[in-house]
């Protein structure tokens, strides 16, 4: 009881703190705008207006030309795509068997909307489907995540890392989930901030570098400098504007579903088996923290 109480307050420290304006503010126009040429806007009974990448079989959200990097955000994906500034990071990401990926947009924005499993040498994260706050446990289908060892997570080319989707309901049973919580001060709003920087150096025996955030004035792809992070992250305001180029839907979007297996160079699943040791609780790592190290002005 007293471990539990300990954690709920260390979690909440900066919750009373007021809340603060961003400086740039949008409205959904600068969406439909800035991801026109890159995709399709279509209009959804269930879902509204949502917009569909122009992208092949083999795209991934925060996966596909991207990698990670902590920042005094937290876990934060970037991206080589010019948008995405946008879809990386407000609203949430489906998958159907009709359209494959698409994106759903929303107001909020976070360093990532996605969950996070830790655990047997391995660390795993999942796009956050429409509907899901930051609860970690949700469920996603398992062909979702993507699980790789720590030590490749934040390096530029961590995608070719990653050995397939194949065994996925092995890792999901085999780790564990990372509930780190985190309330920004400057927006009121809460996300997952994943795996602090702590238990990521304990992992790896690595130094994990920690870059702080600087707004962007414009739209497009992030910079990452020597010691920042240079993202476009505005204020997002309702609006009535719609796309110009809005089509109906072709057909219902059906809601979270299992991207299709295949088979092209499926490992083995001792390989598999030999690195994930069973696990135990979530993880609440505080360790997240000591990433704070400078404050935002």
């Amino acid at each position: 009881m007293i471990l539990v109480l300990s954690l709920s307050v260390l979690f909440q420290l900066d919750e009373p703190n007021p809340c603060y304006a961003q400086e740039v503010a949008i409205s959904y126009k600068t969406f439909y705008e800035e991801l026109a040429p890159y995709g399709q806007w279509i209009s959804d009974a269930q879902y509204g207006n949502v917009w569909v990448p122009r992208e092949n079989k083999n795209f991934r959200p925060y996966f596909s030309r991207g990698s990670w990097v902590i920042t005094d955000y937290g876990n934060t994906w970037i991206s080589d795509d010019p948008w995405g500034w946008a879809c990386y990071h407000y609203g949430r990401w489906t998958y159907d068997t009709y359209y494959r990926w698409i994106w759903i947009p929303g107001y909020e924005w976070a360093p990532a909307w996605v969950s996070w499993r830790i655990g047997g040498g391995y660390c795993g994260w999942a796009p956050m489907a429409p509907g899901t706050a930051t609860a970690a446990n949700y469920n996603t289908p398992e062909s979702w995540w993507v699980f790789m060892e720590p030590k490749y997570m934040y390096l530029e080319d961590c995608a070719k890392y990653w050995h397939g989707a194949y065994f996925n309901h092995v890792f999901v049973n085999r780790t564990t989930a990372i509930n780190n919580f985190y309330v920004d001060h400057a927006t009121c709003v809460r996300y997952n901030f994943g795996p602090g920087s702590g238990l990521l150096e304990q992992v790896t025996h690595q130094a994990i570098p920690v870059y702080r955030v600087s707004q962007s004035k414009w739209p497009g792809a992030s910079n990452i400098g020597k010691n920042g992070v240079s993202i476009f992250r505005p204020v997002v305001v309702r609006s009535p504007e719609q796309p110009d180029e809005l089509i109906p839907a072709p057909k219902p979007i059906s809601g979270p579903k299992p991207i299709p297996e295949t088979k092209k160079n499926k490992p083995s699943i001792k390989t598999v088996l030999a690195k994930m040791p069973l696990v135990g609780h979530p993880v609440h790592d505080s360790g997240h923290f000591k990433v704070r190290r400078q404050e935002r002005e």
